[in-house]
């Protein structure tokens, strides 16, 4: 009786092991990430701009890339970030 349990047990507890590892339905809802630069000229935005491109197409997430053109252009940052 004993050894029955212990053989039942072992076998609920593959299943429940199984069942976790149990492929999910991939989602097929894409996300959209819009990123909102200092500025859009400098080398070091221009690199943040082209490691989100390679993210987005890795994930496939549609990426909106916006900013103003320099960086002391707070006014307009501001307003891109605020519509």
């Amino acid at each position: 009786m004993r050894r029955n349990k212990c053989g039942l047990t072992c076998i609920l507890l593959a299943l429940f092991l199984l069942t976790g590892c149990a492929a999910e339905n991939p989602s097929t809802d894409q996300y959209h990430v819009a990123l909102v630069a200092k500025s859009t000229q400098t080398e070091f935005w221009l690199s943040v701009f082209a490691g989100a491109e390679a993210a987005a197409t890795e994930y496939n997430v549609k990426l909106s890339i916006t900013g103003p053109e320099t960086e002391e252009d707070y006014e307009t940052q501001n307003r891109m970030i605020a519509d």
